[in-house]
Formats: structure tokens, C-alpha cells, sequence
């Protein structure tokens, strides 16, 4: 209206080099943060391994890659029942999908120090079975199964110990016996005449 005055502004930030680079960088920063996929910006020189997990955003990668991986283990296990249908009918195999654990492999390499530790100190407890302690400590991607080789091989090992002890105790009951046989031939060894003709 006449009366009324309208105000019309127009707006041209100036948009150099450095802005755009700067909206680009801030643009990447929170697609990334968004999808959780680490960055690879470096840190200063004292980070260490768990500082720079956190940081850059691998922690959290990982939370959503547990939470994905729950879909794949449906996925595993519809096709788990198919196969194990199949082997049923050919085969007579009787083993059920809950026989079989499903497991991903990731970053067991990490903090591996710590959880050697965990393992070392739940091995030592005798009230927890060994087995408990290699699923909860960490580090194998396939805990019974690695349970089992080195259970073998411990074994293995005691029993190659105590075969090389066995073997040096019968090496030294032989030498014991054979210097007592040569003690008794020394001691019934007749003694020889003087030059009178008498005993010495």
C-alpha cells in the first residue's frame, strides 16, 4: 500500500578460496560423522593407539558395524537351514543351525597386549574353566577351536617333556650303574704278590 514501505535486500557474501575450501571440509567432517566412517586426519605425536580409535571415529564404526552385523547373521542363518536341509536329505546329517556359531572377524588384532593379560589372569583363576577364558578374553576369532589347538599342544608338548625327562632319568640310572659294576670289579680284583712272594 502506499502507506506501507517495503524493504528488499540483497544479499552477495564473497566466496573466496579458502571459505569454499573451508565449507567443503566442514561439509565432509559431518558426512562422515553421519555415516560413522573414521576419518584419517592425523593427531599430534603423542596420541596413542586408543586415543586415535576414539578420536578419529573408529569406536564408533565399530558400534555400527556390530549392530550390521546382527542383519548378516539372519541372512547366515536362513541359508544355514537350507543347506543343512539339503544335507539332511542327502546325507543324513544331524546337526542343527544352533551347532553352529556364526562369527565375524574383526579387529581382534587390537590392544592385543591387554587382552593377553585378561587371558593370562583368567587362565591363572582356577575357579574358571580355560574355555571361558579364551571366548571372553578377546583375542580369537574362533575361541573354541583355538582352545582345542592349543590344548593339543600343550598336551603334546607336557608329553615330549616328560618323555626327555624320562630319558635323561634312564641315562643316569645307566651311568649309575655303570660306575657301581666298575666299583665292585675294582673292589673283587685280587691283589698282586709283592717281590717276597707274600700279599701285598
Amino acid at each position: 500500500s502506499p502507506t506501507e514501505k517495503a524493504e528488499i535486500d540483497y544479499n552477495s557474501p564473497n566466496l573466496n578460496q579458502a571459505g569454499t575450501q573451508s565449507l567443503i571440509d566442514s561439509i565432509y567432517e559431518h558426512i562422515l560423522t553421519i555415516c560413522s566412517i573414521p576419518n584419517r586426519v592425523g593427531g599430534s605425536g603423542g596420541d596413542n593407539g586408543i586415543a586415535v580409535v576414539y578420536r578419529n571415529g573408529w569406536e564408533s564404526a565399530s558400534t555400527v558395524a556390530k549392530g550390521t552385523e546382527l542383519t548378516f547373521k539372519q541372512s547366515e542363518r536362513k541359508f544355514l537351514r537350507k543347506v543343512l536341509r539339503i544335507c539332511r536329505m542327502m546325507r543324513g546329517m544331524e546337526l542343527e543351525v544352533s551347532d553352529i556359531d556364526i562369527r565375524f572377524t574383526r579387529r581382534n588384532y587390537e590392544n592385543i597386549g591387554e587382552k593377553a593379560n585378561v587371558l593370562n589372569m583368567m587362565l591363572d583363576n582356577p575357579k574358571i574353566h580355560p574355555l571361558l577364558a579364551f571366548i571372553h578374553c578377546g583375542m580369537f576369532a574362533d575361541p573354541q577351536h583355538d582352545y582345542k589347538l592349543s590344548a593339543e599342544y600343550y598336551e603334546q608338548t607336557k608329553a615330549d617333556q616328560l618323555s626327555e625327562l624320562e630319558a635323561e632319568e634312564a641315562l643316569l640310572t645307566a651311568r649309575a650303574r655303570l660306575t657301581a659294576n666298575q666299583d665292585e670289579e675294582e673292589t673283587d680284583k685280587p691283589e698282586e704278590p709283592t717281590e717276597n712272594g707274600g700279599e701285598a
